[in-house]
């Protein structure tokens, strides 16, 4: 079954939240991801939607999603994001 991870992200740094897009889709996708939406386009249907950019990243299984969060390559990506964005990621699996 597959997994998300959904995070909500501010940018603080542009361009380096860029580069940090860049390296970490290309890197998603070797473990099978897809992004059914990068976006600030959110329209709250209840409650209120505070501005942040919402990525929503599709894995096969569960196990993928783990193994490019845990993977040596995305463990430097994140010290990336975390120079250019504040971001809050969960991991969801799909039941």
């Amino acid at each position: 079954m597959a997994a998300y991870i959904i995070s909500r992200v501010r940018v603080r740094n542009p361009e380096l939240m860029n580069e940090y897009a860049a390296r970490s889709i290309a890197l998603a996708k070797t473990y099978g991801a897809t992004y059914p939406a990068r976006t600030n386009r959110v329209e709250a249907l209840e409650g209120t939607y505070d501005g942040r950019r919402l990525i929503i990243i599709q894995f096969p299984d569960l196990a993928s999603a783990r193994a490019y969060w845990d993977s040596a390559a995305y463990r430097e990506l994140r010290k990336l994001r975390h120079a250019a964005a504040d971001s809050e990621l969960w991991l969801v699996p799909e039941d």
